[in-house]
């Protein structure tokens, strides 16, 4: 059987070519930042994203064929080729990225699924596509234990998002500002939010066990219906923040699912080799999703990193908790020469000059945005580590691959010299919106030294507010 035997396949495989293009066309102009060593990369690899543009061009191209009804067998063996490729592709640029993200994990997901696809292993295919809905789980119980989500704590922790301007839309924090001029409407708004952030965490809990439910009774009603819940909880994200391509592969991935149950069966497994492999992927992600990972000193600390590694290290979904809400900072890059790489400061920013939010941000990767808990932690680390010299960075030990040291170690090696402004944004009750702080303003060296950067003596004009960890 060749790939692509049903319409909604063709349209499925349609919509993520033109997400993971748009992706890879975005990106194509960061590449220094993203990419480990990049200029010391292959010729391959540093022209692995106009090869992947390409495979996306042709699949298009063949997809479009079999949906005018000009396929021959040929086609059809090639749209299945190059489908399997692009997957192969984008899990190869995936191995030299020096941050992880949603975004990557999804994307890592749908890599897989893409090559499954193409080799007609359906139900294989199903389990690593049905492993977004485990996300949706794994997120709702992380807010359980969170201090602003959930019925214990503050409960403001949807207000906190929606007014979050490193992250949302200006739009809805303009209209939060204009409600709480009016005493009475505040109230209602104030306990509506309440509302909403006592019931989001069961909210998403309900999606996985609706989809739990479903594939244990091989029934397509409860999976519609968990599709249909988490649909309309990725539009309101979509709607609220732009959360760039996570919400599009999200989509995607539960579409797969979708599209795939109807041919699924768990009596269909043969339980070989494959089916077996399969199965046991899909029980560490879930795994990876709701066990902390473990520290070196822990007795299966070696199986539970082999475990996250082959789910593209994986974690559980503590997404915009404490830690992605409060006391966040915003950058701004400002090269002293223009490059020929870097042509427009737009590039390198997902953020204006005065710190809030940038409208370039929409429609692109999320990696620029996650910048911000790179220099959230570089602010940390060097407001404290001015007081305390046992703070100070080891020189004698080298950053790891994902860390935020590595990631602005890219950034410094490929923009500067360049002048970094940074900025604090502070949830204030009183208000009931994020005071900016305006904290420091250094400019940094060509190729300057990482640990010579980290053990700066830098003026901050105000006290800096701790990032808060779970």
């Amino acid at each position: 059987m060749f790939l692509i035997t049903y319409s909604a396949d063709c349209l499925w495989l349609f919509l993520c070519c033109l997400c993971l293009g748009a992706k890879i066309f975005n990106e194509k102009q960061i590449e220094e930042i993203i990419f480990l060593n990049y200029r010391n990369q292959s010729y391959f690899f540093k022209n692995s994203s106009n090869f992947a543009l390409g495979l996306i061009f042709l699949v298009i191209c063949l997809i479009l064929i079999k949906t005018l009804s000009f396929e021959t067998p040929f086609s059809a063996y090639c749209l299945k080729i190059s489908s399997f490729l692009l997957g192969i592709l984008i899990l190869f640029r995936r191995s030299n990225r020096n941050h992880n993200s949603l975004e990557e994990i999804y994307c890592g997901y749908l890599s897989l699924v893409i090559i499954l696809f193409s080799l007609d292993f359906r139900n294989q295919a199903f389990l690593v596509a049905s492993l977004v809905y485990m996300t949706s789980l794994s997120a709702g119980i992380c807010k359980t234990n969170s201090n602003i989500w959930g019925f214990i704590g503050s409960r403001d922790g949807f207000i906190k998002f929606l007014c979050l301007p490193t992250l949302s839309r200006v739009f809805w924090v303009n209209i939060i500002q204009g409600i709480t001029q009016h005493k009475n409407l505040k109230n209602i708004i104030l306990n509506s939010f309440s509302f909403i952030s006592i019931i989001t965490p069961a909210y998403q809990i309900l999606v996985g066990l609706f989809f739990i439910f479903g594939l244990l009774f091989s029934s397509l009603i409860l999976i519609k219906i968990a599709f249909i819940l988490n649909l309309l909880f990725v539009l309101s994200l979509f709607a609220i923040a732009d959360l760039n391509w996570i919400t599009s592969f999200n989509v995607l991935l539960s579409i797969a699912s979708l599209i795939l149950f109807k041919s699924f069966s768990l009596n269909q497994f043969n339980f070989n080799v494959i089916d077996f492999v399969a199965i046991l992927y899909f029980i560490s992600a879930i795994y990876a999703l709701i066990i902390p990972p473990k520290n070196k000193n822990h007795n299966i600390y070696k199986f539970d990193r082999l475990i996250r590694l082959i789910n593209f290290s994986l974690v559980p979904f503590d997404v915009y908790s404490e830690p992605h809400i409060e006391n966040i900072c915003s950058y701004f890059i400002k090269p002293h020469q223009e490059s020929l790489y870097f042509k427009s400061i737009s590039k390198i920013n997902a953020f204006q000059e005065n710190g809030f939010r940038s409208n370039n941000e929409n429609f692109r990767s999320i990696h620029l945005h996650a910048l911000v808990y790179t220099f959230t932690n570089y602010a940390n680390h060097i407001y404290f580590s001015s007081n305390s010299q046992q703070n100070k960075i080891n020189t004698s030990r080298k950053p790891s691959r994902y860390s935020w040291q590595t990631q602005l170690d890219c950034i410094c090696q490929s923009i500067s010299p360049f002048t970094l402004k940074i900025y604090q944004h502070v949830w204030d009750n009183k208000s009931l919106k994020y005071k900016k702080n305006f904290l420091f303003s250094i400019d940094i060296l060509n190729q300057e030294n990482i640990f010579n950067l980290l053990n700066k003596k830098v003026d901050f004009n105000h006290s800096l507010k701790p990032r808060i960890y779970n």
